[in-house]
C-alpha cells in the first residue's frame, strides 16, 4: 500500500509534464487525426481555415480542404460560417479570401458570382 501511494503521489507529479502538448504538436496531432472522426473532421477544418490558433500559425490556410472536411464531417454550421466569412473578407477587399471563394467555386462546391463579389 505504501508502495501504491508513493506510485501514484510520482505519476501525478510526473503525469502532466508527459502529457503536455506544445501548440505546434497539437495542431499536428490534430490534423494526423483529421479523418478518424466528424469530430476531428470539424477541428481539422478550423485549422485550416484560419491557420491556427491566436498566436500559433501551424498550417497553411486551405479552404478547399476546410470545405471537404466540415462536408465529410456533415457539420453545415461551419460550412455556412466558412462561406459568410469568406465573403465578408472578400467585400472588404482581402484578397485572400476571393482567391479562396475562387477556388472553391472551380471546384464545384459553390455556386456564386465571384466577380460580384469585391
Amino acid at each position: 500500500m505504501k508502495y501504491l501511494f508513493a506510485a501514484l503521489i510520482l505519476s501525478a507529479l510526473a503525469g502532466p509534464a508527459f502529457a503536455e502538448e506544445t501548440p505546434k504538436q497539437q495542431c499536428e496531432r490534430i490534423i494526423a487525426e483529421a479523418e478518424k472522426g466528424p469530430k476531428q473532421m470539424v477541428a481539422a477544418g478550423n485549422l485550416y481555415s484560419r491557420g491556427g490558433w491566436p498566436g500559433v500559425k501551424c498550417v497553411k490556410r486551405d479552404y478547399v480542404r476546410a470545405f471537404e472536411l466540415y462536408a465529410k464531417a456533415g457539420a453545415r454550421d461551419s460550412i455556412n460560417g466558412l462561406l459568410q466569412d469568406l465573403e465578408a473578407k472578400a467585400n472588404q477587399g482581402m484578397e485572400y479570401a476571393r482567391i479562396g471563394l475562387v477556388k472553391l467555386q472551380a471546384r464545384g462546391y459553390i455556386w456564386v458570382d465571384v466577380e460580384q463579389v469585391r
